[in-house]
């Protein structure tokens, strides 16, 4: 326990629970951002020969400890970047419709609404237990003919609730419906495997359990889904 403290920064004015709204920045997780920091400002261009290595052994590490292949996983600026990829690359049609909980948080809802909006799709709110419980059998309930996507959190930030992912997905792969979870507050905290859950697609970040700092997205994509998401964003090393 003591070797996992001194990974810290430790003050008497600060006891931390906050690590569903951000968490200490990991000793680690320092030295690894002051290592890009010194290549740029020692190799600039050439930095690329030193951080581009870590850059996939990240990756690697990553994909592992979420139970994904390294071919399902992609890094993004934040959790919001990457379910934005999702509901905005999906391709939806005019009365589609895209099924969320009514206590989401806000980045995995407006990515959602914003689709629905632009596809003429139809954005199904389903409420929440009384004491703000996420069943399944309400989701079910909720769905139609007309159904695409379910989006939902895997814990919700504002209650703790946690649905059920496989019984989720197994609804949905039944009803041939893509399936998507922000799971940012609870990886790092519960074990999560990508490849268990039946998730097409999961979004996350450092900077809550993980402990890593902002500015560390990441998606996870099942492989046998790449095509059905057009990309918002290519660059010189998008092929």
């Amino acid at each position: 326990m003591e070797r996992f403290k001194s990974q810290f920064h430790r003050s008497a004015d600060l006891l931390h629970f906050n690590h569903a709204g951000q968490s200490l920045l990991s000793r680690p997780a320092l030295e690894k951002l002051r290592l890009c920091e010194e290549a740029y400002f020692t190799d600039a261009a050439f930095s690329w020969l030193k951080l581009h290595p870590e850059l996939e052994a990240a990756k690697k590490e990553l994909a592992g400890f979420l139970g994904a292949k390294t071919t399902e996983i992609a890094y993004f600026q934040t959790t919001a970047a990457a379910l934005s990829q999702v509901a905005l690359g999906y391709r939806l049609k005019a009365g589609d419709e895209i099924i969320v909980w009514d206590q989401e948080y806000p980045s995995n809802h407006y990515p959602w609404a914003l689709a629905a909006k632009r596809a003429g799709a139809k954005l199904v709110v389903v409420s929440s237990g009384k004491d703000l419980s996420t069943p399944v059998e309400s989701i079910e309930r909720a769905i139609t003919p007309r159904t695409k996507i379910i989006a939902t959190s895997w814990v919700q930030y504002r209650s703790g609730a946690r649905i059920d992912l496989q019984q989720l997905t197994t609804l949905a792969r039944s009803r041939g419906i893509f399936t998507c979870a922000d799971i940012i507050q609870g990886a790092g905290v519960i074990p999560f495997d990508f490849q268990a859950s039946g998730l097409d697609a999961a979004a996350g970040g450092g900077h809550k359990w993980m402990m890593s700092g902002h500015g560390v997205g990441y998606l996870l994509l099942r492989e046998d889904r790449l095509e059905d998401l057009e990309p918002l964003m290519v660059g010189a090393m998008t092929y």
